[in-house]
């Protein structure tokens, strides 16, 4: 059973160690980000509050991008495998992410402005986006604890 939470314990620490391609913008251009991963359906996330992404939106091959909030059209555009930031302001230096699906590995960008990074990430994002995420947080803490829960029953009923 030690060997099992070992094994899971590398598992959940490899997802996250990924090369951050770092790309520099200036304030009131538009900035591109290139996905690598070369499939027609792309999720785009930022990073907000140094932990929690949200995303941005999503590219089919078939259809219109999806942006998760309506806002986001007038901020981003998706077209196949790339994100552009119109109009870079200091508070969009943070991180992106590209994927192919909801979970799985893929590109991690960070966007630095020629302001100081340790300034921006003191910039709250819009007060729709953090209170749409924090009900989805307490559905995602409920599921994991589930999850946890299920795990812990499936262990002890192995005894």
């Amino acid at each position: 059973m030690d060997l099992l939470w070992m094994v899971l314990l590398m598992v959940l620490v490899c997802s996250e160690a990924e090369n951050v391609v770092k790309v520099r913008a200036v304030l009131g251009e538009d900035v591109n980000f290139t996905c690598s991963i070369n499939h027609t359906d792309i999720y785009w996330y930022m990073e907000i509050q140094n932990q929690l992404r949200i995303k941005i939106g999503q590219v089919f091959s078939s259809a219109v991008p999806s942006y998760f909030y309506a806002n986001f059209k007038t901020k981003y555009l998706m077209v196949k495998n790339q994100l552009v930031i119109k109009n870079v302001s200091a508070e969009d230096s943070r991180l992106y992410f590209c994927r192919r699906t909801e979970n799985s590995s893929g590109d991690t960008f960070l966007l630095i402005s020629d302001v100081s990074s340790s300034v921006n990430r003191s910039i709250p994002p819009p007060v729709s986006v953090i209170k749409a995420w924090q009900k989805e947080l307490v559905v995602l803490t409920s599921f994991s604890l589930n999850a946890v829960l299920f795990v812990a029953v499936l262990a002890v009923g192995s005894c």
